[in-house]
């Protein structure tokens, strides 16, 4: 299951003047190009599922099992981006007061609402959500340990199997929510790279080596953080550059990062 991410098209309000608000207030900016690499996300992890379900596990040299990772894997980098703005936003509305309360007060509700009704309904009526095999879905055992785990999304924390497949997920972006409203003031004054992109080195590297030693214990999210991190580059990216290229480029390099990515799967 993926979070709704926040709207592609984000307008910041009018420039005040404050002490609190030292930058000027950002124009109006639309991206269709963010609203295209959602729905194609959306596409990618609906086909994923279907082709599993269906028993189409391959397609020529394309490893179709890989279709719903790809897509969670552009919605990690989508919704860092999207959120940036969405905190760029709310700092030239609020300032630096409770921007971190305020923030996750805000996704908290966005996402645990409907996660917590879809959990409690599938063990309620014990639906076979939990795992889709070809031709059929499964249902995992769960104990209360399971049930409340999947219910906080903390499943990653407790090395628990969510009782519903879809939202495994989402434990890995409430626990980034965390550390956004800190990158965005890390990175807010400027518009250097160098920072992220040490970051997201020092992510990579840490994520090879807990790879290569999978006896150490760790919450999974490590693994996951080079995911997200290159959201934060493209928000830097976006304030330094205008966009140069042709829009009809766009969709041809999705689907060509997207062929790259299903046939370098041997398995």
């Amino acid at each position: 299951m993926i979070a709704a991410p926040e709207p592609s098209n984000l307008q910041a309000p009018r420039d005040t003047s404050s002490r609190s608000r030292p930058l000027p207030a950002p124009a109006t900016r639309e991206f269709a190009n963010l609203d295209f690499l959602r729905a194609f996300a959306v596409l990618l992890v609906l086909l994923g599922h279907l082709s599993h379900f269906h028993g189409l596990l391959r397609l020529g040299p394309f490893n179709l099992l890989l279709m719903g990772a790809l897509g969670v894997q552009f919605f990690f980098v989508h919704t860092c981006l999207v959120l940036m703005l969405s905190l760029e936003r709310q700092w030239h509305d609020q300032g630096g007061k409770k921007l971190f309360v305020a923030f996750m007060i805000r996704r908290s509700f966005r996402i645990y609402p409907l996660s917590i009704t879809a959990v409690a309904l599938i063990a309620l009526f014990h639906l076979p959500q939990g795992v889709v095999q070809p031709g059929h879905f499964l249902g995992v055992p769960f104990d209360a340990g399971d049930l409340l785990s999947s219910l906080l999304l903390t499943t990653n924390l407790t090395h628990r199997a969510p009782i519903l497949g879809p939202i495994w997920s989402l434990p890995y972006e409430m626990q980034m929510y965390l550390f956004l409203p800190g990158l965005y003031l890390l990175i807010r004054a400027g518009r250097s790279l160098w920072r992220i992109a040490m970051l997201w080195a020092l992510a990579i590297g840490l994520g090879i080596f807990l790879l290569r030693f999978p006896s150490i214990p760790n919450p999974n999210l490590l693994l996951f953080i080079p995911s997200f991190l290159p959201g934060i580059l493209a928000y830097q990216l976006q304030k330094k550059t205008r966009p140069r290229l042709p829009a009809f480029l766009w969709p041809p390099v999705i689907l060509a990062l997207t062929a790259f990515f299903l046939g370098g799967s041997t398995n």
